[in-house]
């Protein structure tokens, strides 16, 4: 779903439940449950600012675990012209089992891009 509340930001909100196979021993799939939500801003004309959080939860079959996990990220990309820009951005992850045995996780991602199209 996505809700235009102004000319120059978009608010989007998207949901998903699939059935994904599993590399866990003992479990052949897990139901994974997503919810994301996101907003870009275009703070100029050649500048967006975009922020983002996201909640997950994966059941596995055939054995007792279950994983959550919780997302952010804030970005920016400014376009010097038509065809060339350049984009930064931040992410961050964690994820933890709640029943069962797995790994608990954190993990924070740096990243830049150069974008050349025409």
């Amino acid at each position: 779903v996505d809700w235009l509340p102004t000319q120059l930001t978009t608010v989007s909100v998207n949901a998903g439940r699939s059935i994904q196979d599993s590399a866990v021993p003992g479990a052949a799939a897990y139901l994974a449950t997503d919810v994301r939500g996101r907003v870009d801003h275009e703070l100029l004309r050649n500048v967006i600012l975009t922020a983002q959080v996201g909640y997950g939860k994966d059941k596995y079959t055939g054995i007792t675990r279950e994983d959550r996990r919780t997302t952010a990220g804030l970005g920016a990309s400014y376009l010097l012209n038509r065809t060339v820009g350049i984009s930064a951005n931040y992410s961050y992850t964690k994820q933890e089992t709640r029943k069962g045995v797995g790994a608990n996780f954190e993990d924070q991602r740096f990243g830049a891009t150069l974008t050349i199209q025409y």
